[in-house]
């Protein structure tokens, strides 16, 4: 007795041809109501492994989707309505522009009775199931076995890292996408093969439900589509019995993504408008998590998806020890079952859909190795050779077998020799290095999320021998065919339960508790000024309290809706020095900076013993007005020139035109675009130059910060080579730690070939500057702009426990400036600036700005000044903001490097600040409606001629002609 197999055609009558619009409706609508029982034990079982997750709490809120349910449910308990911009995390955000807003919506109702975090769990939990139940329904329809389909759904429900992105991560939005990878998968298997117009708007309105909840693992489903489609049009080249042509292939495919792209269209034409606007990651950090943080670990270290670790108890944060160790755990029972199934599927010539889905998931966790190359990685270098081979046999063996099944024809021995190729190159390439360039949006992505397909691959791979074992039995024992994929179905499921047991305590997990420590702080936050905001680190449980307990922040979670420029003056000054890092908050009115201190860090017992406040002098007002503005033409050291010049009552204004007529005569210098970080001393006084350069010499050093650094005493004398930019240096800041008293720095101008010439300057540390580095002192060079230098660090007679240390950047891009016992080191940079004769304090303006009235996107401000003025509010300048002064439309300017802000003659003045979607935001709304209203007609249409067909039918009438086969 054989199973059925992709390859099996369909015998049908040509009477039965005419009919086959309602036969195979009708059979399609049979298999899912056969489901309903194997739906229950899925769902039991589920709901089983995980206790109902009623024990257990939201450990850490990976995508932030319980912070943003808690908002949206804030504002429509308050107001009736989820505004579009948001104005509670970095400074204001639109938020829904760039964060979709679909996940939430779906979770709000259920928000409204469980509460955001009950309703994250309840949608998670509804996730799983719907994944394990698509899973069986796949497997079902790929092999009619309904014991392997259990075990696929089993499988799929509750695998490692299923659990993981659930119960630990709480990313409910990832849980969306692998939910939806069977049913795309299903789905798209049977509109190509012509079963229906609907499954390709099935397969379309999936994806686009998987790419509204998180893109970066929707990525992963391109990679199932991909190989998907490769096979149909295998099976096309072969002229199997039923099989689609070519031109339908594609046009089904085309048809399905049309669908996709139009029912995102409302999301996607916004977020791509505004994505030059804001941060997904920093290129610095995105090379740096690959090349030294998880992408490495991963690459270096291939055991982990292997590599089984007992359950969590008690409390967990993200500071608990080999936490990230549990992430990549795939399941052993699975991956070798599975293993065992690739080797032996690849000698069929059936299959092609799993033998797709086994390529797509061995594609996607090469490409989650991040920066390394295989051949470069762990297991080579420490000799494990054995293990590295078997994957690539492997590999190869599954390509193989893919290839096997697409009918190349004579096609096939150069194919097979580019894949033969490509197989002995792949070792020593970096797949995702190379996708992050030509790719959109994957340069922001720190770690790559190609790896969720294999969870599929793993489901199906374990249930591919209880499909499959009758055909290993003899023909002679009926009865043993009939028991023996039950009892190795059961046998299966048991092990895999046995090995995935020990995950399910991720659902009783807690979170350390807090509430007490922030209530003994929230006295000191009520006194506050209206619009006063408070920072924190960005870690996702401090921004849920701060949210919950009604806070503004001027940072937040996760980092996707913050402005770009608002991201250096927050979280990426945040990485600076002190002193910096507070004048940096200063701007965008920040009062406070909140930390928890724990006790019993990393351990079941840890616990949130207090919340600090860190006060940050002088924040500025959220409203404030500048008598005097610097105008740069372009916003390349916009935010760090506003840190040196805002708190000096100098406010900066960034113009890529024409100057506005009403800063004219507030103006106390114009900097051209391109020239920021140019020799400019015979443009400007000097005093504007030098802030200038110390403000380009803060943007040289600080993105580094996020990337690792090192401490360099001075038996390595430390230095940098850089060129001035501007006459008049006066001395360098450094960043420095420990005691720095005996420092002393030797200045060298270099010679045209890089050669070292004689001394410039030799200095001890005189004082620490503004931002709180060691300052090192000389008398003004006079002509220095733009001439090569050269410095090093000395500290004569030093104790080496005592000594000073500077820090030294890691460069990624081996760009960078670090000398080191008189040796020039790429690979990092020394965190330094250049120092200048810096601008004196302006006198306040004499200005008055008072709030009318404000909301979430609006402001309405009255001013009264007898001089012209620049009138900023401290919300971030996101394309959108539309501002009027007494009625009149004036352009929205930037002011002090990432805010809004207009200018205004003498006298009193009403001005009002509005945010607004934007046209693609309305462009992309009409693009949905529209697809979503032609979906809806053509739905219609197709069930009434399905109507009369079947009434025709009925009565023995022949059937209504249509123009080609409508549910084709």
């Amino acid at each position: 007795m054989s199973a059925p197999t992709d390859m099996a055609p369909e015998r049908v009558s040509p009477a039965e041809m005419r009919t086959q619009p309602i036969t195979r409706g009708t059979r399609a609508r049979g298999a899912l109501a056969r489901t309903g029982a194997p739906f229950a034990v899925l769902a039991a079982a589920v709901l089983g492994f995980t206790g109902g997750w009623l024990r257990g709490a939201l450990v850490i809120d990976g995508p932030g989707i319980a912070i943003y349910v808690r908002l949206a449910l804030r504002y429509v308990m308050a107001d009736g309505r989820v505004p579009y911009w948001v104005p509670d995390m970095w400074a204001g955000s639109p938020l829904w522009a760039i964060g979709p807003s679909f996940p939430v919506l779906l979770l709000l109702p259920f928000a409204a009775a469980l509460g955001p975090d009950g309703a994250v769990k309840a949608g998670i939990l509804a996730f799983q199931i719907a994944g394990a139940w698509g899973a069986f329904v796949l497997a079902r329809s790929l092999w009619k076995s309904t014991s392997a389909a259990l075990v696929a759904g089993l499988v799929y429900g509750i695998s490692p890292p299923v659990v993981l992105n659930a119960a630990l991560l709480a990313n409910e939005t990832a849980m969306g996408v692998i939910a939806a990878a069977p049913w795309l998968t299903w789905s798209l298997r049977l509109g190509l093969r012509g079963h229906g117009t609907r499954y390709i708007v099935a397969a379309g309105t999936i994806a686009a439900f998987a790419v509204l909840h998180q893109a970066e693992y929707a990525y992963g489903l391109a990679l199932l589509g991909f190989f998907q489609v490769a096979g149909e049009i295998g099976r096309s080249r072969r002229r199997i019995d039923g099989a689609a042509t070519l031109g339908q292939i594609l046009g089904r495919t085309a048809a399905a993504a049309a669908v996709c792209l139009g029912l995102i269209a409302h999301w996607i034409a916004p977020f791509l408008a505004l994505s030059k606007s804001f941060v997904l990651s920093p290129r610095e950090l995105v090379e740096g998590e690959l090349s030294l943080g998880v992408g490495r670990l991963v690459g270096n270290e291939l055991g982990i998806f292997l590599r089984r670790l007992g359950g969590l108890d008690g409390v967990v944060s993200v500071y608990r020890e080999n936490l990230i160790a549990y992430a990549f755990y795939l399941g052993v029972v699975p991956v070798a079952v599975t293993c065992l199934s690739a080797l032996l599927v690849a000698r069929r010539r059936d299959d092609r859909t799993f033998s797709g889905i086994l390529l797509a998931a061995l594609v996607g966790i090469w490409l989650s190795t991040g920066a390394v190359a295989l051949a470069l990685s762990g297991p080579v270098l420490r000799g494990q050779v054995v293990p590295m081979a078997v994957l690539g046999c492997l590999a190869g063996v599954v390509a193989g077998g893919f290839v096997r099944r697409l009918g190349l024809g004579r096609a096939r021995v150069p194919i097979l020799g580019v894949g033969l190729a490509l197989l002995v190159a792949v070792p020593y390439l970096t797949p995702f290095l190379t996708l992050q360039r030509v790719i959109p949006l994957l340069d922001s992505v720190r770690l790559p999320r190609f790896y969720v397909v294999a969870i599929l691959a793993l489901a199906l791979g374990t249930a591919w021998p209880v499909a499959h074992i009758r055909n290993w039995l003899p023909a002679s024992t009926p009865r043993l065919g009939r028991v023996a994929p039950g009892v190795l179905a059961a046998a299966l499921a048991l092990a895999v339960l046995a090995d995935a047991w020990s995950y399910r305590s991720f659902y009783w997990v807690q979170r350390p508790a807090s509430a007490a420590a922030y209530d003994r702080v929230e006295p000191t936050l009520a006194t506050l000024p209206p619009g006063t905001r408070i920072a924190s680190s960005t870690d996702s449980a401090i921004v849920a309290v701060l949210i919950e307990r009604g806070r503004e922040l001027s940072t937040g979670w996760p980092h996707p809706v913050a402005y770009g420029p608002l991201w250096r003056l927050t979280i990426g000054a945040l990485t600076g020095p002190p002193r910096y890092s507070a004048a940096a908050l200063a701007t965008s009115s920040t009062a406070y900076f909140v930390a928890e201190n724990s006790i019993n860090v990393g351990t079941a017992d840890q616990a949130v013993a207090e919340v600090s406040l860190g006060p940050i002098p002088l924040p500025l007002p959220r409203v404030r007005a500048y008598d005097r503005t610097l105008l740069l033409g372009d916003g390349s050291v916009g935010p760090e020139l506003a840190v040196g010049l805002a708190a000096k009552n100098v406010g900066v204004v960034t113009v890529g035109g024409r100057t506005p007529p009403a800063l004219e005569s507030t103006l106390i210098a114009e900097v051209p675009a391109g020239d920021s970080c140019r020799a400019t001393s015979t443009a400007l006084s000097p005093a504007v130059a030098g802030e200038i350069a110390a403000a380009c010499g803060m943007n040289d050093f600080l993105p580094l910060a996020a990337s690792g650094a090192a401490l360099l005493g001075p038996d390595t004398t430390p230095g940098a080579a850089f060129t001035a930019t501007a006459d008049g240096m006066q001395g360098v800041s450094v960043w420095m730690e420990g005691v720095i008293g005996n420092g002393e720095l030797v200045l060298r101008e270099l010679a045209p070939s890089g050669s070292p010439g004689p001394e410039a300057a030799r200095t001890r540390i005189t004082s620490v500057d503004q931002y709180g580095m060691a300052l090192f002192a000389f008398d003004p060079i006079p002509d220095s702009g733009g001439k090569r230098y050269s410095f090093a660090i000395e500290c004569p007679g030093c104790f080496s426990e005592i000594e000073p240390q500077a820090y030294a950047l890691r460069n990624i891009s081996g760009k960078g400036n670090l000398t080191a016992n008189g040796q020039l080191n790429r690979d990092f940079s020394l965190a330094f600036a250049p120092a200048y004769e810096r601008m004196p304090p302006q006198p306040p303006s004499e200005t008055v700005v008072t709030v009318v009235d404000s909301g979430p996107g609006h402001w309405k401000l009255k001013s009264s000044g007898p001089k012209p003025a620049l009138v900023v509010v401290a919300d971030a300048n996101f394309p959108g903001w539309k501002a009027r002064v007494d009625g009149r439309r004036v352009p929205v300017l930037q002011a002090d490097g990432a805010f809004i802000s207009v200018a205004v003659d003498p006298g009193n003045h009403e001005i009002t600040f509005d945010y607004g979607p934007g046209p693609a935001a309305l462009a992309g709304r009409l693009v949905t409606l529209g697809t979503l209203l032609a979906l809806g007609i053509g739905g219609l249409v197709s069930r009434r001629r399905r109507r009369r067909q079947g009434r025709a039918l009925e009565v023995g009438a022949p059937p209504v002609e249509t123009s080609g086969q409508e549910n084709r």
